[in-house]
């Protein structure tokens, strides 16, 4: 049970194959009469024997201690490989120990979200006007409904604020003909178009992204919402952020095209954490200066915009010319 099981190359066999064969067959041929030379005397033949099996034993002794060291340096490299091994699976559960716990904290974000669109309909100071902009538009009849102080909660927070984002973008589009319009005729158009107008919040700026550059109100009206959700909104996005940052800068392997497809699984995992309001925002977030430089190339790096249908929608049609493909591919 205790025998140290030790492995001979085909070379090594052979070697002591051949050493073995002659060790054994020696004292036959020095007790022939070869030449005029004799070996039948005994003290000769000891002699002979003695001074020709004295190397052949040292020999052997060597190969024994070779042996005894190759056994024992392949025993170390085992050792060295399960340290190794043992590394890199702790370092593995401390990444998936943090990584999950920023999970079970984006969840905790979500939940503390809160938000009465009354107080954005209403809201005194520069923004009065979107109010009144809101209110004679049909368009945002559905908004109105939450206008009884009602409190919206968790993912309810993503989904009217995306639709209220959503709606404005696409006025500013259509009203300003970057678009064909679908939502107002002639005369409404012009009369929507005075009121958007008024909105002092609203100012124009440039999109530039993959070498494509539009004048729009984009960040205007991006900025119109978020910073009503700010508080809750700037906590999601860093944390969610950090997660994605966390798994892309964290090697696995060595080879870079196994790496990726570990670093694919977790970033799948945080996608598949989200509702599709919360990737519609996003999608937003990383046009607009809150994520265009850092967080908007993670997104074309792991296709996190897969569910946006950009043909069903024109403003993501649009604004989905500032992404890479990659952004969209699906599996």
């Amino acid at each position: 049970k205790n025998a140290m099981n030790i492995n001979l190359s085909r070379r090594e066999i052979i070697l002591l194959l051949i050493v073995g064969v002659c060790f054994i067959t020696l004292p036959y041929f020095f007790t022939r009469d070869w030449t005029d030379i004799s070996f039948r005397d005994t003290g000769n033949i000891g002699d002979t024997i003695g001074g020709i099996t004295a190397p052949f034993l040292s020999f052997f002794g060597s190969i024994l201690v070779y042996l005894a060291s190759k056994a024992q340096i392949d025993a170390i490299e085992q050792i060295n490989d399960q340290f190794k091994d043992q590394k890199i699976i702790d370092n593995r559960q401390n990444f998936e120990s943090t990584f999950f716990n920023l999970l079970s904290i984006h969840h905790q974000i979500i939940e503390s979200i809160d938000f009465k669109p009354r107080t954005f309909i209403i809201k005194s100071g520069s923004f009065t006007s979107i109010g009144e902009y809101l209110s004679d538009n049909d368009a945002y009849r559905e908004f109105f409904d939450y206008n009884d102080g009602s409190l919206l909660t968790s993912r309810d927070v993503f989904k009217v604020s995306s639709e209220l984002l959503i709606k404005l973008l696409k006025d500013d589009l259509e009203l300003y003909k970057r678009i064909a319009t679908t939502s107002y005729d002639i005369p409404d158009s012009k009369r929507f178009l005075t009121k958007f107008n008024k909105i002092i919040a609203l100012e124009e700026g440039e999109v530039n992204f993959n070498n494509i550059m539009e004048i729009s109100k984009f960040q205007s009206i991006y900025n119109l919402i978020y910073f009503e959700l700010n508080t809750d909104y700037g906590h999601y996005f860093r944390n969610l952020y950090r997660m994605i940052k966390m798994v892309n800068e964290k090697k696995f392997v060595a080879d870079d095209i196994e790496n990726f497809k570990i670093q694919y699984s977790y970033t799948s995992i945080i996608r598949a954490q989200l509702s599709d309001y919360e990737i519609m925002w996003l999608f937003f977030n990383c046009i607009s200066d809150k994520g265009r430089e850092k967080f908007k190339p993670l997104l074309e790096k792991y296709t996190f915009l897969k569910i946006i249908d950009r043909e069903d929608n024109v403003v993501f049609k649009f604004y989905s010319q500032f992404y890479k493909e990659s952004a969209f591919v699906k599996d």
